[in-house]
């Protein structure tokens, strides 16, 4: 068994070491790596303008109705990816989702019409 202790590393600094045998320093250079990498994926642009028209699109063939299950089918996203694309177009006032059982039914909403 190794034993938890001090051990000095080829830099010359003393680090803790884990019972994973894992030093403390380069588990605090993975937590940084993956908040660096989380910063980054929210900078960019998760939503393309083109997929959600596309959903849109898709949506209005159906009569402005249709399931998430079914909107996974005809997409190749990920159901995270899915999710993040409708709440854009939820925020949007664009559809609306009603939560069915441990689905989401999704409306597209009609923009209001004139009336004389």
């Amino acid at each position: 068994k190794k034993q938890a202790g001090k051990i000095k590393t080829e830099s010359g600094v003393k680090n803790r070491q884990t019972k994973e045998g894992e030093t403390q320093k380069v588990k605090e250079e993975k937590e940084v790596k993956a908040e660096k990498s989380a910063e980054g994926s929210e900078e960019r642009e998760y939503t393309g303008d083109d997929s959600l028209q596309k959903i849109v699109t898709f949506m209005k063939q159906q009569d402005g109705r249709t399931t998430q299950k079914e909107l996974r089918k005809q997409f190749p996203f990920s159901e995270a990816k899915m999710s993040l694309l409708i709440a854009d177009l939820e925020q949007q006032k664009k559809i609306k989702k009603i939560k069915k059982g441990r689905g989401n039914i999704l409306i597209l909403v009609q923009k209001e019409q004139k009336k004389e």
